[in-house]
């Protein structure tokens, strides 16, 4: 297998199960360092343990991504211990399945933490990382619910559409520094 991403280095949030553990191996197959973060410490060891096993390059840290100094230090600590920071996989999710008249705001704003207001402390302090290099990649994983209503989903279809139109936004400043944001739509 070709190594288009050999000596690159990314953080994949979210990256211990489901599309972020999918995606983490994949980089690491193709060559790029991989940071995961996710809560849970179980999942973060299986995580590692195949991709090492796969002969990838894999970092772990226990994080929860709403922790935003937690999160923003280590945006800009890996960019210092490896020298560098190509790519940000913006992939952590909450979501809580309720109707309106029994969602509760603090359910409402755990979705937005974790889909939207995670999403922006992470780009804001990769893009600054990326400017000075003057190159970068920012994927955030949106949903297919946040471009169409779901029933019962109303905190979380409503964080994923905050997510989409912030990556616009993103990508236009981004552009002229050489930085691509981008968001996938899964679902």
């Amino acid at each position: 297998m070709s190594k288009p991403f050999d000596g690159q280095v990314a953080i994949v949030t979210g990256g211990s199960d489901g599309i972020g553990r999918a995606t983490s191996k994949m980089l690491a197959e193709r060559g790029a360092t991989v940071i995961i973060c996710a809560r849970r410490e179980e999942k973060l060891a299986e995580a590692k343990q195949e991709i090492e096993a796969a002969g990838g390059t894999v970092e772990t840290v226990s994080l929860d991504v709403t922790d935003f100094e937690a999160f923003r230090n280590l945006v800009k600590d890996v960019a210092k211990r490896h020298g560098r920071l190509d790519m940000l996989v913006n992939n952590a999710m909450s979501t809580h399945y309720a109707p309106l008249a029994k969602l509760t705001l603090d359910q409402w704003h755990k979705d937005f933490a974790v889909n939207a207001d995670a999403v922006f402390v992470g780009t804001k302090a990769a893009m600054e990382i990326m400017s000075a290099q003057g190159k970068g990649s920012i994927v955030n994983v949106s949903s297919s619910c946040g471009i169409r209503a779901a029933t019962n989903m109303a905190s979380y279809s409503a964080s994923k559409a905050a997510l989409t139109h912030f990556t616009a936004c993103a990508a236009m400043e981004g552009a002229r520094k050489g930085i691509r944001v981008n968001a996938i739509v899964p679902g």
